[in-house]
């Protein structure tokens, strides 16, 4: 079950929630980006000592309640927002957008190429939301290290952004 809802979009994001199953997906992308990302931050260690404490029904460590909890946080003299929600959010929206923007047929994937037609795809879009991800996972970066005797085995990959100036 994903632990991010629609509620969690926010700019740039924009996503039609008109089609049942728009709302239905997200919860699935939800899943997806969860393992991905949450497994990049924690490390394999404690990522599965937090999917086994999600299983749960009752009594979840309280470390995990806080990890997603949006909190903010002081790490050497300055505050921080730890968002986890909200970073996976911004995470979802490229993997949605580009799942969404093509034609699936019986013969396989198709896109349109129509004259005096445009891709609709939304790069600018994805590049922003993608590297606000990338500023919240580093913020969850920061939180970990603040928090290290909670999470002794946790082992973070380094995410960059994406320049999309070609600078």
């Amino acid at each position: 079950m994903g632990i991010v809802s629609a509620t969690y979009f926010k700019v740039p994001i924009d996503i039609d929630y008109s089609k049942a199953t728009t709302v239905e997906k997200i919860g699935y992308y939800s899943d997806y980006c969860e393992d991905i990302y949450l497994k990049m931050l924690l490390g394999n260690i404690e990522y599965y000592k937090y999917v086994a404490d999600k299983a749960l029904t009752e009594n979840h460590d309280s470390k995990y309640v806080a990890l997603l909890a949006s909190s903010t946080f002081v790490y050497s003299g300055i505050t921080y927002k730890n968002d986890i929600l909200q970073m996976l959010a911004y995470f979802m929206y490229p993997e949605i957008v580009s799942d969404s923007q093509g034609f699936n047929t019986s013969l396989g994937e198709m896109s349109a190429n129509v004259d005096n037609s445009k891709s609709v795809i939304p790069m600018n879009k994805i590049i922003r939301s993608y590297n606000l991800g990338v500023e919240l996972y580093n913020c969850a970066t920061l939180y970990l290290l603040e928090h290290v005797t909670d999470f002794p085995d946790y082992q973070t990959v380094s995410l960059e952004t994406i320049n999309s100036f070609g600078i």
